[in-house]
C-alpha cells in the first residue's frame, strides 16, 4: 500500500512518515499543494493524507482537483479541528464516501492501525484528545447555557429603554406613538391658549357693548349668556382640533418612520455570517440617508474585524496545534518500539525544539494582543538607537557568517537620544534582522541605516533577496500572513512584522514595507523625537 503524505512543516510529515513506514506502508512525501497534485498523477497512491493550510495550493484545492478528474482516491483531511466548521463541511465533501476507518488496510507484519490501543499508533496523533473522549463517551459538543434576560428587560423597561430583544414592529409602534402623542399634545396646549385668550378678549369686548346698548343688569346677564355660548364653542373648537391633530400626526408619524421600520427590520437580521450584507432601506430625507450610511460603515468596520479575529482565531489554532502535534507524533513513534540512546536524543531534541518554538509563539502573541490593546506601557529612558543597533548586529553575527552574508551598517551621529523602551525597540531590530536574514540568498548583503529626519529617527534595512510580491506589500505586517516564499522555505508563525508593527505603533512611530528597485526588500520605521502621549 503506498501513501502520499502533504504536509509542509517537516517534524510533523517526518514522524507521519517514520510511523508509516515502521507499520510497513510505502511512503513519499509532498511539502506544498503543488507537488502533491504533481505525484498524484504520475502515481497511484491508496490514499492520500492532506493538511488543509499548505503552500501554493491548500489541501481543499488539490482535493477538488483530484475529485474534478475522476479520481477515487481516498483522501485523509488533516487536522480539521482548527479549520472552522465549513472548511470541515467542504474537506467532507471532497473525501465523502471514503470512511476514515477504512483508509488504512492491514499492512504485511503488523494489526491495523487504527485498531490498536491509544498510545500505540499514529491514529491518536491525528486526532485531538477532546474529539476522541467525545467519541469514546458518545456525547456531543458542549452547547453553551443560556443565561435570563428577564430581569434586563424589567430594568429596560423601568428606565423607558427598549429591549434588545423586541422586535421592529414592536420599536416603530413605540416610536409612532410616541410622536404623535407628542405631537396632540402640544397641538392641544397651543390650542387651548389661543382659545383662552380669545375667550377673554371677547368676553370683554362683548361686556362693553352689553353696557352700553342695554341697561346695567339686563347688559351683564346678556354679556354672560353670550360668554357661555362662545365657551361651549370654543371647547367643542379644542376638542375637535386635538382630535383632528392626533388622527393627522398619527398619519404623519407613520410616514415619518417609515423608513425607521425597514433599517429596524432589516438590522435585525444581520448575524455574525451576515455582516457584509448592507443596509438597503429607502431613505427618502437626508437625515435617514445619513443614518443609513453611518449604519452600513459600521457595519463594515465590524465586518472586517469580525473577518480579522476569524482568520486571527484559525491562525493561531493551526500554529499552537502544529508543534503540538509534531510532540505527540515525537513522542508515539519513539515509544513504539525499543531505541538507541542515539535515537532518544535525537528525539527529545526535536521535542525541546518544539517546546522553544510554542514558547516563543505564545510570548510574541500575548505581547501583540498587549500592545494592540495599549495594555502595555513602554518603559521609556533615553536611549541612543545607534547602540541598539549595533547590539542586534552583534548578536545576529553568527547567523550573517552562516550564510555567508555580507553586512553594512551607516549610523547617522546626528541622530539624538530618544525616549524608548530599548529592550522592546532592540526586539524590533532583531526581528527585521532575523527576517532579512532568512529570505537573504547565501552570498547576499544586508544593509541597515539610521538617519534624522524632521522631528523623527528613521531605520531602514534592506537586503538582496527577492523582495515581497506586489499583492503581499499591504499585508505583510498582519497576524500570521506568510507568502507562499515564506511557508515554503521558513517555519515561522508569521508574528514578527506583526509584532514589529505593534511594537512601532506603541511608541508612536510608523513602519512601512517595499521593494527596492523591484528586487530586495526594504523595511523602514521611524519614532518621534519626543514622547508620543499613545505611550
Amino acid at each position: 500500500m503506498k501513501i502520499l503524505v502533504v504536509e509542509d512543516d517537516r517534524k510533523v510529515a517526518g514522524f507521519i512518515e517514520q510511523g508509516l513506514r515502521e507499520e510497513g506502508y510505502a511512503v513519499d512525501v509532498a511539502p506544498d499543494g503543488d507537488e502533491a497534485t504533481m505525484l498524484a498523477h504520475v502515481y497511484d497512491y491508496d490514499l492520500l493524507l492532506l493538511d488543509v493550510m499548505l503552500p501554493k495550493k491548500t489541501g481543499l484545492q488539490v482535493a477538488a482537483e483530484l475529485r474534478r478528474e475522476g479520481r477515487k482516491t481516498p483522501i485523509l483531511m488533516l487536522p480539521l479541528e482548527a479549520q472552522g466548521e465549513g472548511r470541515r463541511q467542504e474537506a467532507r465533501s471532497h473525501a465523502q464516501g471514503v470512511p476514515a476507518a477504512r483508509a488504512l488496510p492491514v499492512a504485511a507484519g503488523g494489526g491495523h492501525p487504527a485498531h490498536r490501543p491509544a498510545g500505540k499508533g499514529l491514529g491518536p496523533a491525528l486526532r485531538s484528545r477532546e474529539q476522541r473522549r467525545r467519541c469514546a463517551c458518545g456525547q456531543p459538543a458542549p452547547q453553551a447555557a443560556r443565561g435570563g434576560r428577564d430581569g434586563h428587560d424589567r430594568d429596560r423597561a423601568r428606565s423607558g429603554v427598549p429591549s434588545p430583544h423586541a422586535g421592529p414592529g414592536r420599536v416603530t409602534r413605540s416610536l409612532r406613538r410616541t410622536l404623535a402623542v407628542r405631537f396632540a399634545a402640544t397641538m392641544a396646549v397651543g390650542l387651548t391658549l389661543a382659545c383662552v385668550a380669545l375667550y377673554w378678549v371677547t368676553g370683554r369686548v362683548m361686556e362693553r357693548e352689553g353696557r352700553a346698548a342695554l341697561a346695567p343688569a339686563a347688559g351683564l346677564q346678556w354679556a354672560r349668556g353670550e360668554e357661555r355660548d362662545l365657551l361651549v364653542a370654543l371647547v367643542a373648537v379644542i376638542i375637535a382640533g386635538t382630535s383632528a391633530t392626533l388622527v393627522g400626526a398619527w398619519w404623519l408619524a407613520g410616514s415619518a418612520v417609515r423608513p425607521v421600520r425597514e433599517i429596524t427590520l432589516q438590522a435585525t437580521h444581520i448575524e455574525a455570517g451576515t455582516l457584509d450584507r448592507p443596509i438597503a432601506a429607502h431613505a427618502d430625507t437626508e437625515e435617514y440617508q445619513g443614518l443609513v450610511a453611518v449604519l452600513n460603515r459600521m457595519l463594515d468596520r465590524l465586518n472586517r474585524t469580525f473577518r480579522a479575529q476569524q482568520r486571527l482565531t484559525a491562525d493561531v489554532s493551526h500554529e499552537l496545534r502544529t508543534p503540538l502535534t509534531a510532540l505527540r507524533g515525537l513522542m508515539e513513534v519513539a515509544l513504539r518500539s525499543e531505541r538507541t540512546p542515539r535515537e532518544y536524543q535525537h528525539t527529545l531534541r526535536s521535542a525541546l525544539e518544539e517546546i522553544d518554538r510554542l514558547a516563543e509563539l505564545s510570548e510574541d502573541l500575548l505581547l501583540v494582543t498587549r500592545a494592540d490593546a495599549r495594555l502595555m506601557t513602554p518603559r521609556r529612558v533615553p536611549t541612543d538607537l545607534n547602540v541598539v543597533v549595533r547590539e542586534e548586529l552583534e548578536a545576529v553575527n553568527r547567523k550573517l557568517l552562516e550564510k555567508d552574508l555580507a553586512s553594512g551598517a551607516v549610523l547617522d551621529p546626528a541622530v539624538p537620544s530618544l525616549p524608548l523602551d530599548a529592550p522592546l525597540v532592540g526586539r524590533v531590530i532583531g526581528h527585521l534582522l532575523d527576517n532579512a536574514i532568512k529570505f537573504t540568498p547565501v552570498g547576499g548583503r544586508i544593509d541597515v541605516a539610521t538617519a534624522r529626519v524632521s522631528g523623527a529617527v528613521r531605520f531602514t534595512i534592506q537586503d538582496s533577496g527577492p523582495g515581497f510580491l506586489a499583492e503581499d506589500v499591504s499585508h505583510v505586517f498582519e497576524a500570521f500572513y506568510r507568502a507562499d516564499q515564506a511557508r515554503t522555505t521558513g517555519t515561522g508563525a508569521g508574528l514578527g512584522l506583526t509584532l514589529v508593527r505593534a511594537i512601532v505603533q506603541l511608541h508612536g512611530g510608523t513602519v512601512r514595507a517595499g521593494n527596492v528597485n523591484g528586487t530586495g526588500a526594504r523595511i523602514e520605521f521611524e519614532l518621534p523625537a519626543t514622547t508620543d502621549a499613545r505611550g
